[in-house]
């Protein structure tokens, strides 16, 4: 991984933790996490920047693939992008 320096505090966390990210032609370009309740999952990305509409259409469609796959016992699934943070 290949991670911008202004990137670096958003992705390494205290504690030795570091948030799970995302590439973009194999750079550091976001985070992501899910967010469940008792019967759905929702993939919440978390852009660092800017992304094109291939980008956005390309990772929607691997989230959807991923959140399915980790929570496979929910009920229904989505993946949302988020505002530039």
């Amino acid at each position: 991984r290949v991670i911008a320096d202004e990137y670096r505090s958003r992705v390494y966390l205290p504690g030795l933790r570091v948030r799970s990210t995302f590439l973009v032609d194999g750079f550091v370009r976001g985070a992501w996490k899910i967010e469940k309740t008792k019967k759905a999952a929702t993939l919440v990305i978390e852009p660092f920047a800017s992304l094109t509409t291939q980008e956005i259409a390309t990772l929607t469609e691997e989230g959807e693939q991923l959140v399915r796959f980790i929570e496979a016992d929910a009920q229904s699934f989505e993946v949302r992008i988020n505002s530039i943070t």
